[in-house]
């Protein structure tokens, strides 16, 4: 039998409900599994370590991102004020205006 396929909003959801229950070691096997990660994939993992507070392993699979969006931007600095990491996410967010990223709503209310 071939391959089923699954679509990618279909498996980021099931990758958001592992890690909204607290499963974060199926969330990682689960999207190891993923054929096809995209922005929102990576952001729900980054998400995850923001929220157990391993900031260093969120931190560095945002910057493994080949493409950054606002939306990767706003979760990585807004995780960073979360925890306390205020010059961090002040770096962070000049590194976006740097990087030519078009600034959200969302980055001017959490900056």
């Amino acid at each position: 039998m071939g391959r089923v396929f699954v679509d990618t909003a279909l498996e980021n959801s099931v990758l958001d409900f592992y890690v909204k229950c607290g499963s974060f070691d199926s969330a990682k096997l689960y999207i190891e599994s993923m054929t096809n990660k995209d922005i929102v994939s990576w952001n729900i993992m980054i998400n995850a370590y923001i929220q157990i507070g391993d900031m260093e392993t969120a931190l560095g699979m945002f910057r493994r991102l080949p493409v950054k969006d606002a939306s990767s931007w706003n979760t990585i600095i807004r995780g960073h004020l979360q925890n306390d990491n205020y010059g961090i996410a002040m770096e962070l967010l000049y590194e976006m205006v740097k990087s030519g990223t078009a600034l959200s709503k969302e980055t001017f209310s959490i900056a």
